[in-house]
């Protein structure tokens, strides 16, 4: 749906298929005589009491004269039958108002040349249908419109391949006391569409084989009933949709979009998306929910043979990331964003496929002065040192519980206060959520400091299972005062404490093991070092 209601354009969500007030084709009722009247129009009603499912009438079934007595008191069932002439509804969810004019509804059941309200109203009663007395319901959240109109067209079982065209519209006085009709986009819809949706889409199997059964329902009636014998809800189709939250649509003859459909085995479907992302950044290709790509750069249009790929598709279109890649390595990052996302995978436009990413390379993010969030897709293995070379604006680095080796990857970063790790690494850790990075050991254990978060001030005392301080681990930690290490720390290894303020006091429990750390430990500075009793302030 449009987010932007001011420019006049109305926009419409076709999803839901009420089946509460009827699972039944409109078809023949049994009036008692033997005799079969079609599409009766007694509505049905269900409600569940407990775990019993019931259903209830809301017509009336006139009894003869002779079978009742009236002038003695009589309760008794004068006729019973089996209801198939109840309906089943599209549903379309609009915005309530716009400019606070009420949004109403047009519909048709075939393609039109012009679909207008002058037009709609010139139409026979076969062709339109006209909906103008407000919706059938009303919704507090759909798509996120905080007031939404729900509208439903009845439709029958043996109507599921039976396309709806419908458009949403509001009348706007004009100060000379015309009406001028503002229209949104015209939405071809059917349930068969929609029940492909379902099977292509929905997890939960109780749903997935209603909706199974429906079309076996529906392809029944139709050939009972003759209706559009050619195109029957139990043939053979596959469902094309999109991605959730993905702008583009199906391509078709007519003045109406397709957002999604079921297509017969020997059709085509052609897909179209925008030219350029909200970021502004060029189409590359299409991709389905497997990873397959389809096109290329050249053009943002595209025509699917269904034979030739036989299976449901959800797509979307893949534009042009601000990163340099090459052989699977992330060398550079060209945007601008606040909070980046690193990929797992890109597109290899010389062999026009979808290729891995697995490693970050030195100086990626170096002298960025944007990024203020990094969070790192799974499947990154490494990430190398100086990977974020002065980046002054960093704070948070959202690390995957795929990588496996980390070595000074952060330099310079003075605003840095989080390395959070994602649960499931069994290389890497934080201890107690304290936003470092510390090297695990076969238990589980962090045992190793490799990364403390730059930019945090104050004090710092080492955790007392940690028995090594890793390489770089504090190095360009200039906001750190006061580091405690305690006695179990046997190894600190070279340029550890590598560029940190002059001023930064080292307090260390056990002075005899300072003789068995790197001889560079300092990283070459002379960093004030004191005795420390073991007990914290």
């Amino acid at each position: 749906m449009l987010k932007n209601w001011k420019d006049k354009i109305l926009s419409f969500a076709a999803g839901a298929l009420i089946a509460c007030t009827g699972f039944a084709v409109a078809g023949l009722v049994n009036n008692g005589e033997g005799s079969m009247s079609e599409n009766a129009s007694i509505m049905q009603n269900w409600f569940s009491d407990g775990d019993e499912l019931g259903w209830v009438s809301s017509g009336i079934v006139s009894a003869k004269a002779e079978e009742l007595n009236a002038d003695e008191p009589c309760l008794t069932i004068v006729s019973n039958n089996v209801e198939y002439g109840s309906e089943l509804f599209l549903q379309y969810a609009v915005p309530k108002t716009v400019d606070g004019i009420a949004v109403k509804m047009l519909y048709w059941v075939k393609s039109q040349t012009e679909y207008t309200y002058e037009a709609h109203q010139a139409q026979s009663a076969a062709l339109a249908k006209l909906r103008d007395n407000g919706p059938s319901d009303v919704t507090d959240q759909v798509s996120g419109y905080s007031q939404c109109y729900v509208f439903k067209f009845p439709m029958a079982p043996k109507e599921a391949t039976r396309y709806i065209y419908a458009r949403p519209y509001y009348e706007k006085t004009n100060e000379d006391g015309s009406i001028e009709y503002i229209y949104g986009d015209v939405l071809k819809y059917s349930i068969l569409d929609y029940a492909y949706n379902m099977m292509a889409r929905d997890t939960v199997d109780t749903r997935v084989n209603l909706v199974k059964q429906l079309l076996n329902y529906a392809g029944a009636a139709q050939k009972h009933l003759s209706s559009n014998p050619s195109k029957l809800a139990t043939d053979t189709y596959y469902y094309v949709g999109f991605a959730k939250g993905v702008t583009a649509t199906i391509v078709e003859t007519g003045e109406h979009i397709r957002k999604e459909g079921a297509y017969a085995p020997t059709e085509m479907v052609t897909i179209q998306a925008p030219a350029k992302d909200e970021n502004g950044t060029e189409f590359l290709a299409w991709r389905d929910q497997d990873g397959n790509a389809y096109g290329d750069s050249k053009s943002t249009t595209y025509q699917l043979s269904i034979s030739e790929i036989s299976k449901n598709l959800i797509l979307e279109p893949v534009y042009k990331l601000p990163w340099e890649i090459t052989n699977g390595h992330i060398s550079g990052y060209t945007g601008y964003d606040k909070e980046v996302f690193v990929p797992n995978e890109y597109w290899d436009a010389v062999n026009g496929a979808f290729r891995s990413v697995t490693v970050v390379d030195s100086n990626t993010f170096k002298d960025n002065t944007t990024i203020e969030k990094v969070t790192f897709a799974e499947k990154i293995t490494y990430i190398q040192a100086n990977a974020f070379y002065s980046c002054p604006n960093l704070k948070i680095i959202e690390l995957p519980s795929t990588v496996k080796s980390l070595k000074g990857f952060v330099y310079d970063c003075r605003a840095l206060t989080a390395i959070n790790v994602a649960s499931g690494n069994e290389h890497y850790a934080n201890y107690e959520n304290d936003g470092n990075v510390y090297e695990l050991d076969d238990s589980n254990n962090a045992v190793k400091l490799v990364q403390y978060a730059t930019g945090k001030a104050g004090s710092y005392y080492v955790p007392e299972m940690v028995t090594a301080i890793g390489q770089y681990a504090f190095r360009s930690a200039r906001e750190l005062e006061r580091v405690y290490i305690h006695a179990n720390v046997t190894t600190v290894e070279a340029d550890a404490f590598k560029a940190n303020a002059s001023t930064m006091v080292i307090a260390i429990q056990n002075m005899d093991v300072v003789a068995d750390w790197h001889s560079s430990w300092k990283g070459g500075y002379d960093y004030v070092t004191e005795e420390w009793s073991g007990k914290r302030d």
